[in-house]
């Protein structure tokens, strides 16, 4: 399980790729595990060394998922080596597990207590929510680095 792992992120690390890589390409190798919110490809100078991405999953569980399924797979011309990338400290956080009765004000009060929050974007119904704090601190309640958070069985509503 992904929550095992010490150095676990939603943040991927994808080495060994071709030169000419694109983020098309990533993206259509990768996103059949998740969401991916953002996709980071670095190209070194010629000769000093190949090509190498950082994938940014919605969460947790999807940058697992696809760790697993695409360790060692081949991705245009060469086989990946994949791992964890470092998490990048965030004022958001996302909030997974959430009820169908849950609401926008009982998740105010829930988080609200952590710190002053700027903004919450949820939409009734659906079972996640992000939350965007004012402040690091605030946000680093929850743990360092990429926030996620699945409040399955508890209950938010008003």
């Amino acid at each position: 399980m992904p929550e095992d792992d010490q150095r676990a992120t939603r943040n991927l690390f994808i080495g060994n790729l071709d030169h000419n890589v694109s983020e098309v390409e990533l993206r259509r190798a990768f996103e059949k595990y998740g969401i991916i919110e953002e996709v980071v490809i670095k190209r070194p100078a010629r000769g000093q060394g190949g090509a190498y991405a950082f994938l940014k999953f919605q969460n947790l569980d999807m940058a697992h998922r696809a760790k697993v399924a695409m360790s060692g797979r081949v991705v245009g011309r060469n086989p990946i080596k994949i791992g964890y990338g470092k998490a990048n400290p965030t004022t958001r956080l996302w909030v997974g597990g959430l009820g169908p009765s849950t609401s926008l004000a009982a998740l105010a009060r829930e988080f609200d207590r952590f710190g002053s929050i700027r903004t919450i974007d949820y939409v009734k119904g659906d079972s996640f929510a992000y939350i965007q704090y004012e402040s690091l601190d605030a946000a680093d309640h929850f743990g360092g680095g990429s926030k996620h958070l699945d409040q399955s069985g508890k209950s938010f509503s008003s």
